[in-house]
């Protein structure tokens, strides 16, 4: 009989002892999410989304640099990706699934360098922000990638802002080649190319 006691004793200190851990790990989950929820918070704030209909100067395509000036190594290529998101990235992020791309390739940047010119989404699925254009080095890791920045959103469409792109890259990333690709929509003869959905569909 003292035996069987002892057994639900037992038993029941176990149990109490289940539902400590299982309460201890429960608010450990609870705080892990709402710590992760304001990361997420944060995060959704550098990358609101974009507005539309914005009005374009060409005093927008400035560009600042946004880390310490890259080194101006001579490289044997310097490629240039001039990246309109529009709704490939904000409704289907294609723009950053091709980032991914590129960070798996293998390149060797001792030799290339590579730079996404990204803008006219207002919304980046990636770790880029919305809220101005900027020059994204490839070579480099994260938060460092972005070397040079606008003030705030300028034109996709507005020749200004690929040659303030171009003329940075040719200053800052010297090589013996250069190459320039266009990504976005293209539109032919008619329409040209690139859709900015931020400065009303505006195309070169």
């Amino acid at each position: 009989m003292n035996s069987v006691k002892r057994h639900r004793r037992r038993n029941r200190w176990n149990a109490g002892r289940i539902c400590r851990i299982l309460l201890v790990l429960g608010l450990c989950f609870c705080t892990g999410m709402l710590q992760a929820a304001g990361e997420e918070t944060e995060n959704e704030m550098i990358r609101a989304l974009a507005g539309r209909n914005q009005s374009f100067s060409p005093e927008d395509t400035v560009l600042t640099l946004a880390g310490n000036k890259p080194e101006g190594k001579e490289a044997a290529w310097t490629i240039m990706i001039y990246m309109i998101g529009s709704n490939l990235e904000s409704r289907l992020g294609n723009g950053t699934k091709d980032m991914m791309e590129i960070e798996q390739a293998g390149i060797d940047y001792s030799r290339s360098n590579v730079l996404v010119y990204a803008g006219g989404s207002r919304r980046w699925v990636g770790n880029v922000r919305a809220d101005c254009n900027g020059i994204y080095d490839m070579s480099l890791p994260g938060e460092e990638r972005l070397v040079a920045r606008t003030e705030k959103n300028a034109s996709m469409g507005a020749s200004q802002t690929l040659e303030s792109f171009i003329r940075f890259s040719v200053e800052n990333y010297p090589a013996a080649h250069y190459g320039l690709i266009l990504w976005d929509h293209g539109g032919g003869p008619v329409w040209g190319y690139g859709n900015d959905e931020l400065f009303r569909d505006d195309s070169l």
